[in-house]
């Protein structure tokens, strides 16, 4: 960009223009080198223009397609940073809402899920900005700078810190809860700044909660129709948070309309246009609604089981597919009554188990990780579950194999696995799982009894059992004492247990002391931050103090960077100028050599025209000479002539008199003439006068 013409600007704003036309998402694929090479050069090329130049606003929309494709949306958010360059071009006094609106959209999609882990330069501003026209009378503008906001703020204490600093708290969530009328929309993001504000704004109030609860489902719709996986995973993810908290269960119980809004959802879906982000959101918002204990839900099991059945033998979402599964099956099958529901799970189940057990047999090449040890733990615990019901009992039983099983301890009994790694959740869980599938195939066949009791005569099964008991949560600890009641496990495998257990036991003591200590450490470590909270109090005053300068500082530095963005476009115009300059001398220096070698050649035909010359100058002095002589011989004949002049002037007057003469005599010879003529004709007469006489 140092040295860009007229003509380069224009081809680059015209390929800025072209991107954002194309339908494709994958053009802006980050698999591509190029791609990537073109998002870093896309950066420096806002940072050179300013709001004021075309280039800049091709950009942003240019990043508005990009965000389509949701990797390259996520490493736009994460990796690039484009954010401060758009708050600076909000900054600006645009003229027209239009372009702040556009900013506020990319801002949007470009804070999504961002993490903010300290005070970034950019943050106050944008979130001073953003206060400024939530609270203003700005209708176009309130509902993105709101969305923007609570991007910000979700799960980043810097940024909540910073609105705290920037407005009057109190003051500003009056405004907020104000804005929001008749205006669903606005009513969710009010609704989420509250959740992530409940700390200071005392909780949501429960018109909000059932606000937002009665328009996940119909938001979600539109989110899907416009395969925005992003937007309803951030839905789902408030949604959640509605449901962990104990303080809005009652409104949850109270609202009637999860039936009609699940069966417009299940409706709603496309099964072969829908995008696998959207399928794994999807997966997640049914098992929050299996788990809300509603009962106009269950009428809907049956379809939300037969859609996560369409997804369990895709390797990016399998997993949440199969927990939604056992979520359904596990609180169904708990029911001790037959209903109708049960059997029409157990009919769909009977339908899909050889593609359920097919699971079992996939493996990757030797390896286990935690992510597929977290799959087989929800497809056996699903198993499990199964074998409860008698029909899916004996088709079960018929249709796995033995091998399959075995080679899922394979990792333990080969010793591949580290005892490190025996300690993580998803490997114990996973063991523990498969253990108390193998405890209900053993109570309908021998054959598997007796692959459990060897099994229990293992080491490393009997260490996992024990880093279960110790370590696990809650649940895996019943469930590992449950198999402690088991028939298979007998006293020898209770006593290798204890002695395992406590080993580990006396393990965790050891670590224990150390624990006291660093707790001592802890201690002494709290008083001194209790007597540095005073000076803490005192440094954070400081410290805004400074910020405030330092606001101001940043402020005249983007003044400055402005007149020399300025002054670097009059730079590079002159620039340009003498670049041209420079081709105008390089043309005029041709042109010198030309006339130069043009020059030598007159030069050398001079030095010709010279000799020719003295050559001619000394055949005119030799004419001239000659000259002087004929002219001096020109004088003499002059005189000869001038006398010769006039004996001709006299000559010709005796000629002149002689010619007269001449005449006279002619005249007097033409009379005789006559006379003799009239005396022939007097004779001639007289001889016929004669001769007629005779």
């Amino acid at each position: 960009m140092n040295n860009r013409s007229d003509e380069h600007l224009t081809s680059i704003q015209r390929s800025l223009q072209v991107l954002p036309a194309s339908s494709d998402p994958t053009v802006f694929d980050l698999s591509n080198k190029d791609i990537v090479d073109f998002f870093v050069n896309l950066h420096e090329l806002m940072i050179v223009f300013d709001a004021q130049s075309n280039i800049t606003w091709s950009a942003v929309t240019v990043l508005l397609a990009a965000c389509r494709n949701s990797n390259t949306r996520e490493r736009l958010v994460h990796t690039y940073k484009f954010a401060p360059i758009l708050t600076k071009l909000l900054r600006f006094e645009l003229g027209s809402n239009e372009k702040n609106l556009k900013v506020l959209q990319l801002l949007q999609e470009l804070t999504y899920g961002v993490n903010i882990s300290w005070q970034e330069a950019h943050l106050g501003a944008l979130i001073s900005l953003l206060t400024e026209w939530i609270v203003g009378n700005d209708e176009s503008l309130i509902l993105l700078s709101l969305g923007v906001l609570v991007n910000l703020c979700y799960k980043n204490v810097p940024a909540v810190f910073t609105l705290m600093r920037s407005v009057d708290i109190k003051k500003f969530i009056k405004s907020v809860l104000k804005l929001q009328k008749n205006n669903d929309p606005l009513r969710v993001q009010v609704c989420k700044l509250m959740i992530i504000l409940k700390d200071v704004s005392g909780g949501v109030p429960d018109p909000e909660i059932g606000t937002y609860i009665e328009s996940t489902c119909p938001t979600l719709i539109d989110a899907l129709s416009r395969d925005n996986a992003y937007l309803m995973k951030h839905i789902v993810i408030f949604f959640k948070e509605i449901v962990t908290n104990s303080k809005s269960s009652h409104i949850l119980c109270s609202y009637k309309n999860f039936g009609n809004d699940t069966e417009k959802l299940l409706n709603s879906i496309k099964e072969d246009e829908v995008s696998l982000e959207c399928v794994g959101v999807l997966l997640e918002y049914f098992q929050c609604l299996v788990k809300l204990d509603c009962a106009e839900l269950e009428f809907y099991y049956p379809k939300i089981l037969q859609f996560a059945l369409r997804w369990i033998n895709n390797v990016d979402i399998s997993t949440d597919s199969l927990k939604l599964m056992c979520c359904i099956v596990t609180k169904v099958f708990s029911m001790t009554e037959e209903t109708s529901l049960k059997k029409a799970l157990i009919d769909i189940l009977d339908d899909n188990t050889s593609v359920i057990l097919l699971i079992l047999e996939i493996r990757e090449n030797g390896t286990m990780s935690n992510s597929l040890f977290v799959k087989l733990t929800a497809l056996l615990h699903l198993l499990s579950e199964m074998l409860k019901e008698a029909k899916l009992a004996e088709q079960i039983i018929c249709s796995i194999n033995q091998p399959v099983l075995e080679k899922l301890f394979l990792p333990l009994k080969n010793s591949v696995m580290k005892n490190s790694n025996i300690f993580q959740e998803p490997v114990y869980s996973f063991y523990v799982y498969a253990l108390l599938f193998l405890t209900e195939l053993a109570d309908k066949n021998t054959n598997w009894f007796i692959m459990y009791r060897e099994l229990l005569r293992e080491r490393q099964i009997l260490t996992v059992l024990s880093a279960a008991l110790y370590t696990g949560p809650e649940d895996i600890k019943k469930r590992v004492l449950s198999l402690t009641g088991s028939t298979g496990f007998s006293s020898e495998c209770q006593e290798a247990t204890d002695l395992r257990a406590t080993r580990l036991q006396h393990s965790l003591a050891l670590a224990s002391s150390e624990v006291f200590r660093l707790h001592q450490l802890l201690y002494s470590t709290q008083q001194n931050l209790e007597v540095n909270k005073v000076e803490s109090a005192k440094v954070c005053e400081r410290m805004g103090e400074l910020e405030i300068k330092a606001q101001e500082i940043h402020n005249k530095y983007d003044q400055v960077v402005q007149t020399l963005r300025s002054k670097t476009r009059i730079v590079t115009e002159q620039n340009e100028q003498i670049l041209n300059l420079k081709g105008q001398i390089k043309e005029n220096e041709n042109s010198l050599l030309q006339l130069k070698e043009e020059l030598k050649k007159m030069e050398h035909k001079n030095e010709g025209l010279l000799k020719e010359k003295s050559m001619l100058e000394d055949n005119i002095e030799s004419l001239q000479k000659t000259i002087l002589e004929n002219k001096k011989e020109n004088d003499g004949n002059l005189k000869k002539i001038c006398s010769l002049k006039k004996e001709i002037m006299a000559q010709s007057d005796m000629i002149s008199e002689l010619q007269k003469m001449n005449s006279e005599k002619e005249i007097e010879i033409g009379n005789l003439c006559k006379e003799l003529q009239e005396q022939k004709r007097t004779r001639e007469r007289i001889l016929e006068v004669a001769m007629g006489k005779l």
